[in-house]
Order: structure tokens, then C-alpha cells, then sequence
């Protein structure tokens, strides 16, 4: 196999909700967005998927991820990717018991039986496909190894931090475009992994993103949290807290974009790009390269709100080496296109200290995980 093939199936792996940040011309501009997320507005078409393609590498992607049945925790992207001649679509389906045991499916899908609509998300390949518009959005796979049909009905309506693009180059031919087409969700339905059938309730969210971008500038950098309150918990008590944020590559200028979020009931509290995370208490375990961090420090103070918490890692549920999906004799090659990308995914909690504008203080215990990924 050549090189620059390999290479190709590395980047191809890497999941695609990755945000990035950079000084090129436009980064997640509107203020509405951010202010008043309730007045945010999404077109059908919005979400749909593209087979345009780009002189360089395309991502094409839509993330899911759940906790349910007091503590089980799913997440999976439905991932498209060309460059030059190349291009492949695939599943990876990631699954957490309670105890933090570990579940991976994945599928390679046949391209010529790719189905998308062009004015609003559906995306078919072999007996898989997502769809959905609107409040409401259907998850059903069905490959060796796992089978599931959720049904994710949204507590919130669509959203995008500011106006979604993050263009990277003046000439905006090297740009990110992400939104959230279920800011938090109730999920319901069914799942079969390793052996096990479930009948699943919780609480959910979903990202819709497109990449164009080098495959050797890949973000260094990933945090990502979301948690929700315990099962059990009514309707109009519970809460969510969700933080996506990265940093660009240093050709990009090393440029951090935060988006934090959060809601209580069925409404917003508080969407922001203005506050700090502070990883704490990195460890290291016997086979990652890398370390990660078990605890995560985050302080906002935004439109009178003051929010002080910490999101603490209870269980490393999963541990995956990119590179060490390729053979051995591969890997050599491969870096020397791009370096070694790492993710470590954790079950944990986030407790926190909110004070609202009239001064009425709240304090928050949500459940749920982290993803960390770093690139070097």
C-alpha cells in the first residue's frame, strides 16, 4: 500500500466533530446565537450531508452520544471522508457499561449503497441510517456486532455556537462548519452489543459537522463534556452541562475555541464562549503514550450568571491509539504525515456551584463522560 494511501486511512479515522480554532477570518461569529440561544434558528437544510468535493481532505460527520439506564454511556459517529481519489464512509459504534466495561463496533460501509437527502439529514449506507429534522431524530444500525434504533426527541430546538463557521485562511477554502441538532435530548428505543439486549431510556445530544482542512494540521487538543442529572430525575428539575473546546494547530495560531452550555428544565441557562478550563491531575497508564487529565476546572462569569465547578474522571472506560489500528509495519510511515492521535474517554461526574442574576445560588451534581484527545 502507498504512503499517502495509509495516511489517508489514519486521518479517515479520526472522528469529525473536532471544532477548530484559528485567526483566519471568521470564527463562530453572532452574538445572537450566543446571547439569546433560544432565538436561534436552523434550516432543514442545514443539516444535511454534501457529496461535493474539495481539493482538500473532507470530513463529513454526525456525532451521537447518550447516557442511559443509570449509567450505561453510548457514543457513535456516521463518518465521510474523501481526499483526491480517495474517499470511504464508515461507523464506529462505542458502548460503557455502569462499571466502565468497554464495547467497540465498527463498520466499514459499502460506498455505492450511500443515500443522502440534500434538504434536510438523512444518510443511509447498507442497513444503516440517521434522519431526522426539527425536535426529532432516528439513530438505526444494524452490523455485525451491534444493532440499535434510538429515537432522539429533543428537550431543546437545534442550535449553533454563533453562526457556525470557522474559517481558518482569508480565502475560506480551509474552514469547520459545526452545529448542534440536539442540544439535549430524551432517547428512547433499542439496543443489542455483545450479547446483551436493552431497552433503552435517557438523555442525549447529537453534532452535525463538515471539515475541509490539511490532514497534517490536525487540532492538538480536545476537551469535551457532557452530563446530565441522574435518572429519576422530573422533567422540569433536571439540568445539562456541555463544554466542547479545542485548540488549533500552531500553523493556525494555536488558537483556543471554547463553547460551554447550559440548560435546566426545558430551557437555556447560559451559552458561552467566556470562561476557563483548567485540566488538573494528569496520570499516565501502563499502555497510553500520553497522559490525560482526571480532573477539569471550569469558572465562568457571563450575563450575571457565575458558574464554579469541576468535572472529576471516575473510570477510563476507553483508551484508542490511531495508529495502532494499522498494521506494524505501517505505522513507521504514517508518521512521518502526521503525528499520533489519542483519545481517552472517562466516566465521571461535574459538580458545580451556580449563581444565578438575582444572586439565588444552585448547586449541580450531573453525571456523564469526558473525552480527551491529544495529537503529537
Amino acid at each position: 500500500m502507498k504512503k499517502n494511501a495509509i495516511v489517508h486511512i489514519v486521518i479517515g479515522l479520526l472522528v469529525p466533530f473536532v471544532i477548530l480554532a484559528a485567526s483566519g477570518v471568521r470564527i463562530l461569529k453572532h452574538p445572537t446565537n450566543w446571547q439569546n440561544p433560544e432565538q436561534a434558528t436552523i434550516k432543514d437544510e442545514e443539516l444535511a450531508f454534501t457529496d461535493k468535493r474539495f481539493k482538500q481532505f473532507k470530513n463529513d460527520g454526525i456525532f451521537f452520544m447518550s447516557r442511559f439506564n443509570a449509567g450505561w454511556v453510548f457514543m457513535t459517529s456516521f463518518i465521510g471522508w474523501s481526499y483526491g481519489p480517495f474517499n470511504q464512509w464508515g461507523i464506529y459504534a462505542l458502548v460503557s457499561e455502569p462499571d466502565g466495561t468497554r464495547h467497540w463496533a465498527k463498520h466499514a460501509i459499502n460506498k455505492e449503497t450511500i443515500k443522502m437527502a440534500s434538504d434536510y439529514l438523512y444518510l443511509k449506507g447498507d442497513k444503516n441510517f440517521v434522519e431526522g429534522r426539527g425536535m426529532k431524530y432516528r439513530v438505526h444500525y444494524d452490523f455485525e456486532g451491534f444493532y440499535c434504533d434510538l429515537t432522539y426527541r429533543n428537550v431543546l430546538p437545534p442550535w449553533k455556537p454563533g453562526d457556525g463557521w470557522v474559517f481558518l485562511t482569508p480565502d475560506k477554502k480551509i474552514f469547520n462548519y459545526y452545529l448542534t441538532n440536539c442540544p439535549w435530548a430524551d432517547v428512547t428505543g433499542a439496543m443489542k452489543v455483545a450479547g446483551k439486549t436493552l431497552n433503552v431510556v435517557g438523555q442525549g445530544y447529537s453534532d452535525r459537522s463538515l471539515s475541509v482542512m490539511p490532514p497534517t494540521r490536525q487540532n492538538p487538543y480536545l476537551y469535551s463534556i457532557r452530563t446530565f442529572s441522574p435518572d429519576g430525575t422530573p422533567p422540569d428539575k433536571r439540568w445539562f452541562f456541555g463544554l466542547l473546546e479545542s485548540i488549533s494547530h500552531e500553523e493556525y495560531g494555536s488558537k483556543r475555541l471554547p463553547t460551554l452550555k447550559l440548560a435546566h428544565g426545558n430551557k437555556w441557562v447560559l451559552s458561552t464562549k467566556n470562561y476557563t478550563l483548567t485540566p488538573k491531575d494528569f496520570v499516565k497508564g501502563p499502555d497510553t503514550p500520553y497522559e490525560y487529565p482526571t480532573r477539569l476546572i471550569i469558572h465562568t462569569r457571563d450575563q450575571g450568571y457565575a458558574l464554579d465547578g469541576e468535572y472529576r474522571c471516575r473510570k477510563l472506560f476507553d483508551f484508542t491509539d490511531i495508529l495502532a489500528e494499522l498494521p506494524a509495519w505501517a505505522r513507521k510511515a504514517v508518521t512521518k504525515f502526521v503525528k499520533r492521535p489519542v483519545f481517552f474517554r472517562c466516566l465521571g461526574e461535574f459538580n458545580a456551584v451556580l449563581k444565578n442574576p438575582a444572586g439565588d445560588v444552585k448547586r449541580l451534581h450531573l453525571l456523564g463522560p469526558h473525552e480527551y484527545m491529544v495529537v503529537k
